[in-house]
């Protein structure tokens, strides 16, 4: 099992980038998945020397730490610049291996890897056959599973894949001049290793994703619909998850939808969202 405490001596090596405008206000509404932040906690701020861009050390991973593959394959629309930027963020944090290579996922392919991070892929057959077996095999196995943003509307001919986004399938964002919008995160479960350091209330701009069905997971985030213009197909401000988890067989997977552009890497609290999340998948 690769442990929270292992992440971190690499991260502590890493020095930090100034962090934007990304903590914010606003009152979650009562009564949504879980304990919520609680207001007495202090979050928000990644500890110093995490999450940082990487430099001297970029490449270099502890023995010990979970071995990542990057897999961004796409048959739709590619979010290249964010997938770029990912890639970049990854390698350099973790020593990950990128690849667009569906090949990877064969009979023992994935034998020397933690947690695969699905980074941004979109459409149709980005898996197929005997990969898709390989994969799922992998999973149920104990393997671990990170989906990113564009990742939910991959592969939707394909049922397993749908339980491993917990249910969920991406259904459509707002259109148009409405597509990109300042909105409020509100964090469900801040013990979480994916949200541990974010603050109870999370103010960013993204493209935010609308699913149809929603999850039926653990939810680690939501977003505040009475704060921006969902295009849901309903007037209720309903609960938006925006971040879950599920496990399957021996695996664990969770899905963000956060981090449609590049800019979200230059974030440390986004970095430390995805970290997190890492860590959890890898057995954290």
């Amino acid at each position: 099992m690769r442990t929270r405490a292992t992440i971190l001596a690499l991260a502590l090596a890493l020095p930090l980038l100034a962090c934007g405008d990304d903590n914010g206000g606003g009152s979650p509404p009562p009564g949504r998945y879980g304990p919520g932040g609680d207001e007495g906690e202090q979050r928000g701020s990644p500890p110093p020397g995490r999450y940082g861009p990487g430099g001297d050390v970029a490449g270099h991973r502890p023995p010990a730490a979970p071995r990542v593959l990057v897999f961004s394959r796409t048959t739709a629309f590619r979010h290249a610049d964010a997938i770029d930027a990912g890639r970049a963020a990854l390698e350099r944090e973790l020593g990950a291996e990128a690849t667009d290579d569906p090949a990877r996922f064969s009979a023992g392919g994935l034998d020397d890897v933690d947690v695969v991070v699905l980074l941004q892929t979109n459409g149709d057959g980005v898996l197929t056959g005997e990969q898709r077996d390989a994969f799922e095999d992998w999973v149920r196995g104990g393997g671990g599973v990170v989906a990113i943003h564009a990742a939910a509307n991959a592969d939707r001919d394909w049922p397993w894949y749908g339980e491993l986004l917990g249910g969920a399938r991406f259904r459509n964002h707002p259109p148009g001049e409405l597509q990109f919008q300042p909105a409020t995160v509100h964090v469900e479960d801040p013990d979480h290793p994916a949200t541990a350091d974010l603050p109870p209330r999370w103010e960013r701009t993204d493209e935010w994703y609308n699913f149809a069905p929603e999850p039926d997971a653990h939810v680690l985030a939501t977003l505040d619909e009475r704060e921006y213009e969902e295009d849901d197909g309903t007037a209720a401000a309903d609960p938006h998850p925006i971040a879950w988890t599920t496990t399957i067989g021996g695996g664990r997977s969770l899905y963000t939808a956060l981090g449609h552009g590049a800019d979200a890497w230059d974030d440390p609290l986004y970095r430390a969202h995805v970290l997190g999340s890492i860590e959890w998948a890898a057995g954290a």
